[in-house]
């Protein structure tokens, strides 16, 4: 029997199914699931480190970060073991291209994360806000539409803000940004030119003095220095005096809309659980068209791995393979069958989604999501 160990951050519970199912499909490997490396995202790669240091590291673990488990040692090149799997053919090429450096593949992307607009139903219905020509575009149910740009976006965080810190029945802030600060250099080139990815990258360099970096940069800065509701940015004294404002306001009720991403779909439910009704809308489009920009995982094989090749099964099983999805999605609905909610409640949804075209698996993947407004 052929030893493993798996680690990721996500949910410990639902990773062990999915490990008892490898383990049935692949009865010769035993894989050991480990709850000590601690974290998420970047906390969880430092720790990584530190077990690596150990000689501890899993033999396949998740990182939110490849350059920084390359430059540490940390990963095996799977490259070979990549283009002799049939599997890896139906990976999206753009997707397929990510993790590759100087030949070598240092990683295996794991899912596509939705980044988009969570945006406040209730506020908008209350707001009953109207097509403002020129400035924004509001649907016939009062919801932005879906076709929205940039520039509306930022219209109607404006518009709809309600600064009010004395009748906090009333207060509405236009958006929460994207973990600290407008994300629109990072987004906004990609949006507008086909030929470049996430933060202007194009396959060989950035491209931090183009028209539409620029632009958009402009843009963010100019939107960062409001402190009146417009977005979450306060000054320090408004924000030490009212305790409202001292929440993950999308959460809270109190935000109209939230830069966001699809790993955030369980706040959907906590927040329906509130009263508060969610939506997830496409992230503003740009002159490049209507897509919605995604956020990736990779999983890597050890370079302490004994065994490379088992070891790169289990983290095509845990990530893009086709029949590790098909078993993932199996999980989810039979969860879903089981459930039993009350009136109103909502069921849990897929906050991930796959990097490859298998056949039937979107078909199965849509339906996970199409209770939420906005899909």
């Amino acid at each position: 029997t052929i030893e493993l160990t798996y680690a990721d951050w996500g949910n410990q519970e639902f990773n062990q199914r999915m490990i008892d199912l490898f383990m049935a499909k692949y009865p010769n490997i035993r894989v050991t699931l480990r709850g000590d490396i601690a974290g998420s995202g970047a906390e969880f790669t430092g720790n990584l480190v530190t077990a690596a240091q150990a000689g501890l590291l899993p033999d396949v673990f998740a990182t939110d970060n490849v350059p920084t488990v390359i430059n540490a040692g940390l990963t095996l090149d799977v490259a070979e073991l990549w283009d002799a799997d049939p599997d890896t053919e139906f990976v999206y090429d753009n997707i397929a291209a990510t993790a590759v450096y100087n030949g070598k593949r240092y990683a295996v992307p794991s899912f596509q994360f939705l980044k988009g607009i969570m945006i406040n139903l209730d506020i908008f219905e209350d707001a009953n806000l109207s097509t403002v020509a020129g400035q924004y575009r509001i649907d016939n149910d009062g919801y932005p539409v879906k076709d929205w740009t940039f520039a509306e976006f930022v219209n109607i965080a404006k518009a709809i803000k309600n600064f009010d810190l004395v009748n906090t029945e009333n207060l509405v802030i236009g958006m929460d940004t994207w973990y600290g600060s407008p994300d629109f250099q990072q987004v906004w080139p990609m949006m507008n030119n086909a030929n470049v990815q996430y933060d202007t990258w194009d396959g060989t360099e950035f491209h931090y003095t183009s028209a539409d970096w620029v632009y958009a940069m402009e843009q963010k800065v100019a939107l960062h220095q409001l402190t009146d509701g417009t977005t979450t940015r306060f000054t320090q004294e408004v924000y030490d005096a009212n305790t409202v404002l001292q929440a993950y306001l999308i959460a809270t009720g109190y935000a109209a809309m939230d830069i966001e991403g699809s790993w955030q779909f369980g706040v959907i439910n906590q927040a329906a659980g509130d009263g508060i009704n969610l939506g997830f809308w496409p992230y503003p489009s740009g002159s490049a068209g209507l897509f919605p920009p995604t956020i990736l995982d990779y999983q890597c094989v050890s370079s302490q791995t004994l065994y490379p090749e088992e070891a790169f099964l289990l983290a095509k099983w845990m990530t893009f393979g086709e029949d590790g999805w098909n078993a993932r999605l199996t999980l989810l609905e039979a969860d879903r069958a089981a459930e039993v909610l009350e009136a109103g409640e909502l069921p849990v949804f897929l906050d991930r989604f796959p990097v490859a075209e298998y056949d039937g698996v979107w078909d199965r993947v849509f339906d996970l999501v199409d209770e939420i407004e906005g899909i």
